[in-house]
Order: C-alpha cells, then structure tokens, then sequence
C-alpha cells in the first residue's frame, strides 16, 4: 500500500507537471503567433504608395507600377502578401483601390498600351497591374497568376 501512495502522488506530481507546462507552451505559441500576425503587411503599409484613379499618370517617376486591387476581392487576398513583400523591393510601385468610377471591361487590357487618358482607362476586374512608361500605358495586365509572375521578373530584373 505503501508503494501504491508514492505511486499515486509521484503520478499526480508528474500529471501536475506536465500540465502547467502544457499551459505555458501553449501561452508562449499563442504569443509568438499573435505576434507575427501583428507583423503582417497590409496596404495601409503603404499608403504613402497609394493613389486615386485621377492619379493614375501624375506620378513623378518615368516608370512606375499601378496595382489595382479591391479589398472584398478573394483573388486579390490570395495573392496579398506577395504583392506586398514584392512592394519591399520595388519603391515605384503604387496601389489604386478599386472604385466604381472604374470601367470594367471584356476587352483585351493589352489594348490600353500607348493610352496616356484617363477615360480610356479600363479593367477586366481586379487584380489589375498596369505598368506606366512616360506617362503612357506601356503594359496591362490582369489575374492573380499574371500580376505576381509578372512583378517578379521585374522586380529581379
């Protein structure tokens, strides 16, 4: 009976033990993750990039990047925070949030290449990248397997 009470209180011991540690690494988890959630970018990241739709070809960079994007999109979420790490390492590139003063279209994006007006302007939905040249559009593009691709070439060019 002896051995069984130093078993019972060396089992409740350990269990007590291991619990509380349990608890700890569990509390220690949750803080390093909420952490981290805390650190990941959003566009407000860069909203000294962001501009309007009136802005479009008023940046003072002969060659600049426009990401169109709309927060409720689920494509545009998907490709987020690659978009946003690539904006790290590309300083001209700039975010427009979509608007219904935007046309939407059917028509090929390429189309709008040499277009430097504004009610020219149109997307086929976002996400939308539009690459300005000069003040002219000079490539166009739209999808959330394109627009990463593309960045990234450019990006490391």
């Amino acid at each position: 009976m002896n051995i069984r009470k130093k078993l019972t209180k060396f089992m409740l011991i350990f269990g007590s033990m291991f619990m509380l540690s349990a608890c700890v690494l569990e509390h220690n988890f949750s803080h390093s993750y909420s952490s981290f959630s805390n650190s990941i970018l959003d566009y407000d990241t860069y909203k000294n990039r962001t501009i309007s739709f009136n802005q479009l070809f008023s940046i003072n960079s002969n060659e600049y990047y426009v990401y169109v994007f709309s927060r409720t999109c689920s494509p545009c979420n998907s490709i987020k925070e690659t978009i946003l790490q690539l904006a790290k390492d590309m300083p001209n590139l700039f975010f427009l949030e979509y608007t219904s003063k935007m046309t939407v279209s059917s028509k090929p994006m390429n189309l709008l290449v040499g277009t430097c007006d504004l009610s020219k302007i149109y997307i086929n939905g976002t996400p939308s990248l539009f690459k300005i040249t000069k003040h002219k559009v000079s490539y166009a593009l739209s999808g959330k397997t394109k627009i990463p691709e593309y960045l990234m070439e450019e990006c490391f060019k």
